[in-house]
Protein backbone atom coordinates (compact mmCIF):
# COMPACT_ATOMS: atom_id res chain seq x y z
CA UNK A 1 0.00 0.00 0.00
CA UNK A 2 1.38 3.69 -0.80
CA UNK A 3 2.54 5.48 2.80
CA UNK A 4 4.98 7.98 0.74
CA UNK A 5 2.37 10.90 1.27
CA UNK A 6 2.04 14.02 -0.85
CA UNK A 7 2.24 17.68 0.71
CA UNK A 8 -0.11 18.19 2.94
CA UNK A 9 -1.26 21.21 1.17
CA UNK A 10 -5.26 22.89 1.40
CA UNK A 11 -5.21 22.91 -2.63
CA UNK A 12 -4.15 18.68 -2.51
CA UNK A 13 -6.80 18.21 -0.10
CA UNK A 14 -9.13 19.98 -1.93
CA UNK A 15 -8.23 18.26 -5.43
CA UNK A 16 -8.80 14.84 -3.39
CA UNK A 17 -12.25 16.15 -2.23
CA UNK A 18 -13.46 16.75 -5.53
CA UNK A 19 -11.89 13.46 -7.24
CA UNK A 20 -13.77 11.82 -4.26
CA UNK A 21 -17.05 13.80 -4.66
CA UNK A 22 -17.31 13.36 -9.26
CA UNK A 23 -16.28 9.74 -8.26
CA UNK A 24 -19.12 9.24 -6.02
CA UNK A 25 -21.72 10.50 -8.67
CA UNK A 26 -20.06 8.37 -11.29
CA UNK A 27 -20.77 5.57 -9.86
CA UNK A 28 -24.31 6.66 -8.90
CA UNK A 29 -25.79 4.72 -12.12
CA UNK A 30 -24.16 1.88 -11.22
CA UNK A 31 -25.74 1.38 -7.96
CA UNK A 32 -29.12 3.14 -8.87
CA UNK A 33 -29.61 0.45 -11.91
CA UNK A 34 -29.05 -2.46 -9.99
CA UNK A 35 -31.18 -1.38 -6.28
CA UNK A 36 -33.22 -3.92 -4.74
CA UNK A 37 -30.88 -6.62 -6.01
CA UNK A 38 -31.24 -9.70 -3.98
CA UNK A 39 -27.40 -11.87 -5.25
CA UNK A 40 -25.40 -11.26 -2.47
CA UNK A 41 -23.31 -13.35 -0.05
CA UNK A 42 -22.83 -13.15 3.99
CA UNK A 43 -19.23 -11.22 5.22
CA UNK A 44 -18.03 -13.39 8.01
CA UNK A 45 -19.18 -10.30 10.46
CA UNK A 46 -22.62 -11.24 9.12
CA UNK A 47 -23.66 -8.29 6.91
CA UNK A 48 -24.15 -8.65 3.28
CA UNK A 49 -22.05 -7.65 0.05
CA UNK A 50 -23.24 -7.82 -3.23
CA UNK A 51 -21.09 -7.37 -6.19
CA UNK A 52 -21.60 -3.68 -6.61
CA UNK A 53 -20.04 -3.18 -3.33
CA UNK A 54 -17.04 -4.47 -4.71
CA UNK A 55 -17.15 -3.00 -8.66
CA UNK A 56 -18.13 0.51 -6.76
CA UNK A 57 -14.72 0.12 -4.52
CA UNK A 58 -12.60 -0.92 -6.90
CA UNK A 59 -13.68 1.65 -9.53
CA UNK A 60 -13.20 4.46 -6.67
CA UNK A 61 -9.68 2.99 -5.51
CA UNK A 62 -8.34 2.22 -9.09
CA UNK A 63 -9.23 5.97 -9.97
CA UNK A 64 -7.79 7.68 -6.44
CA UNK A 65 -4.65 5.79 -6.44
CA UNK A 66 -4.08 6.79 -10.22
CA UNK A 67 -4.64 10.36 -9.58
CA UNK A 68 -2.75 10.50 -6.65
CA UNK A 69 -0.56 7.76 -6.52
CA UNK A 70 1.58 9.24 -3.59
CA UNK A 71 -1.53 9.02 -1.06
CA UNK A 72 -3.14 6.24 0.91
CA UNK A 73 -6.37 4.45 0.52
CA UNK A 74 -8.00 2.37 1.84
CA UNK A 75 -11.34 0.20 1.26
CA UNK A 76 -13.68 -1.61 3.42
CA UNK A 77 -14.17 -4.46 1.03
CA UNK A 78 -10.56 -4.82 0.08
CA UNK A 79 -9.95 -4.51 3.95
CA UNK A 80 -7.45 -3.07 6.13
CA UNK A 81 -6.38 -3.44 9.98
CA UNK A 82 -4.86 -0.43 11.61
CA UNK A 83 -3.49 2.02 9.25
CA UNK A 84 -0.85 4.36 10.44
CA UNK A 85 0.04 6.84 7.49
CA UNK A 86 0.48 10.37 8.29
CA UNK A 87 -2.47 10.74 5.55
CA UNK A 88 -5.25 7.78 4.24
CA UNK A 89 -8.52 7.81 3.49
CA UNK A 90 -10.80 5.30 4.21
CA UNK A 91 -14.03 4.64 1.48
CA UNK A 92 -16.76 2.93 2.30
CA UNK A 93 -18.66 1.99 -0.90
CA UNK A 94 -21.71 1.28 -0.16
CA UNK A 95 -22.57 2.09 2.66
CA UNK A 96 -26.39 0.26 4.40
CA UNK A 97 -26.32 -2.58 1.86
CA UNK A 98 -29.46 -4.07 3.65
CA UNK A 99 -31.46 -0.91 2.53
CA UNK A 100 -29.95 -1.27 -1.26
CA UNK A 101 -30.92 -4.60 -1.23
CA UNK A 102 -34.63 -3.90 0.38
CA UNK A 103 -34.78 -0.78 -2.08
CA UNK A 104 -35.24 1.34 0.45
CA UNK A 105 -33.37 4.87 0.13
CA UNK A 106 -30.74 5.12 2.85
CA UNK A 107 -27.56 3.50 1.32
CA UNK A 108 -25.06 6.01 0.50
CA UNK A 109 -21.27 5.86 -0.05
CA UNK A 110 -18.73 7.44 2.50
CA UNK A 111 -14.98 8.39 2.66
CA UNK A 112 -12.82 9.43 5.82
CA UNK A 113 -9.87 11.47 5.84
CA UNK A 114 -7.02 10.94 8.34
CA UNK A 115 -4.58 13.06 9.00
CA UNK A 116 -1.89 13.44 11.95
CA UNK A 117 -4.20 10.73 13.69
CA UNK A 118 -7.87 13.00 13.53
CA UNK A 119 -10.63 13.01 10.92
CA UNK A 120 -10.33 15.98 8.99
CA UNK A 121 -13.00 15.49 6.01
CA UNK A 122 -15.50 13.63 5.40
CA UNK A 123 -17.92 12.99 2.54
CA UNK A 124 -21.36 11.43 2.42
CA UNK A 125 -23.63 10.69 -1.18
CA UNK A 126 -26.87 9.67 -0.70
CA UNK A 127 -27.20 8.19 -4.40
CA UNK A 128 -31.31 8.49 -4.15
CA UNK A 129 -31.51 11.69 -3.49
CA UNK A 130 -28.10 13.02 -5.37
CA UNK A 131 -27.23 15.16 -1.70
CA UNK A 132 -23.90 15.38 -1.07
CA UNK A 133 -22.84 15.78 2.42
CA UNK A 134 -19.14 17.40 2.92
CA UNK A 135 -17.23 18.25 6.00
CA UNK A 136 -13.96 20.19 6.58
CA UNK A 137 -12.65 20.18 10.52
CA UNK A 138 -12.98 23.07 11.49
CA UNK A 139 -14.51 25.11 8.57
CA UNK A 140 -18.08 23.38 8.85
CA UNK A 141 -20.47 20.69 7.20
CA UNK A 142 -22.26 21.18 4.08
CA UNK A 143 -25.22 19.74 2.55
CA UNK A 144 -24.44 20.32 -1.24
CA UNK A 145 -23.77 24.25 -1.43
CA UNK A 146 -25.45 24.84 1.99
CA UNK A 147 -24.35 25.07 5.56
CA UNK A 148 -25.62 22.98 8.08
CA UNK A 149 -26.03 24.60 11.43
CA UNK A 150 -27.63 23.03 14.60
CA UNK A 151 -27.07 25.77 16.95
CA UNK A 152 -29.60 27.51 14.83
CA UNK A 153 -32.19 24.32 14.17
CA UNK A 154 -34.74 23.90 16.57
CA UNK A 155 -34.75 20.21 18.51
CA UNK A 156 -36.46 17.84 15.90
CA UNK A 157 -39.14 15.33 17.82
CA UNK A 158 -37.22 12.12 17.00
CA UNK A 159 -34.45 10.22 17.79
CA UNK A 160 -32.35 6.98 16.19
CA UNK A 161 -32.15 3.69 18.40
CA UNK A 162 -32.44 0.03 18.05
CA UNK A 163 -35.83 -1.15 18.95
CA UNK A 164 -34.00 -3.02 22.23
CA UNK A 165 -33.06 0.55 23.19
CA UNK A 166 -36.02 2.64 23.27
CA UNK A 167 -37.90 2.85 26.46
CA UNK A 168 -34.61 3.92 28.10
CA UNK A 169 -33.85 6.22 24.89
CA UNK A 170 -37.67 7.55 25.10
CA UNK A 171 -37.23 7.91 29.21
CA UNK A 172 -34.15 10.26 28.78
CA UNK A 173 -35.63 12.28 26.16
CA UNK A 174 -39.36 12.57 27.50
CA UNK A 175 -38.61 15.96 28.62
CA UNK A 176 -37.89 17.12 25.11
CA UNK A 177 -40.94 15.65 23.59
CA UNK A 178 -38.64 13.51 21.55
CA UNK A 179 -39.14 9.60 20.98
CA UNK A 180 -36.88 7.25 19.97
CA UNK A 181 -36.82 4.35 16.99
CA UNK A 182 -34.88 2.55 14.51
CA UNK A 183 -33.98 4.47 11.65
CA UNK A 184 -33.65 2.64 8.11
CA UNK A 185 -30.18 0.45 7.66
CA UNK A 186 -27.58 2.65 6.62
CA UNK A 187 -25.13 4.47 9.70
CA UNK A 188 -24.43 7.48 7.29
CA UNK A 189 -27.77 7.90 6.04
CA UNK A 190 -28.68 8.10 9.68
CA UNK A 191 -25.93 10.53 10.98
CA UNK A 192 -26.82 13.09 7.50
CA UNK A 193 -30.49 13.10 9.55
CA UNK A 194 -28.76 14.53 12.73
CA UNK A 195 -26.70 16.56 11.01
CA UNK A 196 -29.67 18.37 9.05
CA UNK A 197 -31.83 18.32 11.91
CA UNK A 198 -34.10 15.60 11.16
CA UNK A 199 -33.22 13.14 13.82
CA UNK A 200 -32.02 14.90 17.56
CA UNK A 201 -30.00 11.38 18.28
CA UNK A 202 -28.38 8.69 17.11
CA UNK A 203 -27.51 5.90 19.33
CA UNK A 204 -24.33 4.24 18.32
CA UNK A 205 -23.85 1.02 20.96
CA UNK A 206 -21.44 -1.69 20.76
CA UNK A 207 -21.29 -1.10 16.79
CA UNK A 208 -20.04 -4.43 15.18
CA UNK A 209 -18.63 -2.15 11.86
CA UNK A 210 -15.29 -0.35 11.66
CA UNK A 211 -14.01 3.38 11.46
CA UNK A 212 -15.57 4.14 7.71
CA UNK A 213 -18.65 3.30 9.22
CA UNK A 214 -19.13 5.59 11.77
CA UNK A 215 -15.91 8.04 11.25
CA UNK A 216 -17.66 10.01 8.19
CA UNK A 217 -20.63 10.87 9.87
CA UNK A 218 -19.45 11.70 13.12
CA UNK A 219 -17.44 14.59 11.59
CA UNK A 220 -19.98 15.65 9.68
CA UNK A 221 -22.16 15.76 12.76
CA UNK A 222 -19.39 17.93 14.64
CA UNK A 223 -18.95 19.91 11.62
CA UNK A 224 -22.35 20.69 11.38
CA UNK A 225 -22.97 21.79 15.61
CA UNK A 226 -23.36 18.77 16.89
CA UNK A 227 -21.78 17.06 19.79
CA UNK A 228 -20.31 13.21 19.86
CA UNK A 229 -20.58 11.77 22.84
CA UNK A 230 -18.56 9.02 24.35
CA UNK A 231 -20.65 6.18 26.08
CA UNK A 232 -17.67 4.48 27.71
CA UNK A 233 -15.43 6.31 30.31
CA UNK A 234 -13.29 7.99 27.68
CA UNK A 235 -13.37 10.67 25.54
CA UNK A 236 -15.02 10.35 21.48
CA UNK A 237 -12.20 9.83 19.30
CA UNK A 238 -12.48 8.71 15.26
CA UNK A 239 -12.27 4.78 16.32
CA UNK A 240 -15.08 5.20 18.61
CA UNK A 241 -17.97 2.38 18.84
CA UNK A 242 -20.07 3.34 21.57
CA UNK A 243 -21.08 7.16 21.39
CA UNK A 244 -24.16 9.46 20.87
CA UNK A 245 -24.10 11.65 17.80
CA UNK A 246 -26.68 14.98 18.74
CA UNK A 247 -28.46 18.05 18.66
CA UNK A 248 -26.51 20.44 20.91
CA UNK A 249 -29.73 20.78 22.81
CA UNK A 250 -29.31 17.00 23.71
CA UNK A 251 -25.65 17.18 24.77
CA UNK A 252 -26.21 18.31 28.43
CA UNK A 253 -29.43 15.33 28.70
CA UNK A 254 -27.13 12.87 27.58
CA UNK A 255 -24.27 13.61 29.32
CA UNK A 256 -26.37 13.49 32.62
CA UNK A 257 -27.58 10.16 31.84
CA UNK A 258 -24.59 8.73 30.34
CA UNK A 259 -24.44 6.12 33.07
CA UNK A 260 -27.69 5.01 32.25
CA UNK A 261 -27.20 5.45 28.71
CA UNK A 262 -23.86 2.66 29.56
CA UNK A 263 -26.22 -0.45 30.75
CA UNK A 264 -27.47 -0.41 27.51
CA UNK A 265 -24.22 -1.72 25.69
CA UNK A 266 -25.90 -4.98 28.03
Amino acid sequence: MHTIQQPDSHNTVNSMINAVQKLFRRVQPLILDNVGTNDHSTKDDGSPVTRIDTQVEDTVLSSLRKQFPSVSFYGEEEGYDSPSDPMFWLIDPLDGTKSFIANVPAFTSMAILIQNGQPSVSIIFNHSTSDMFTAKKGEGAFKNNTKLDLTSTPLPNTAICKSIHKDIADSIFAEKGITCGPGPAGGGYGFTQVAEGISGARFQIKGPGYIHDYAPGALLVQEAGGINISILDEPYNYKSKDFISCHPGLADLVRQNIHTIRQLRG
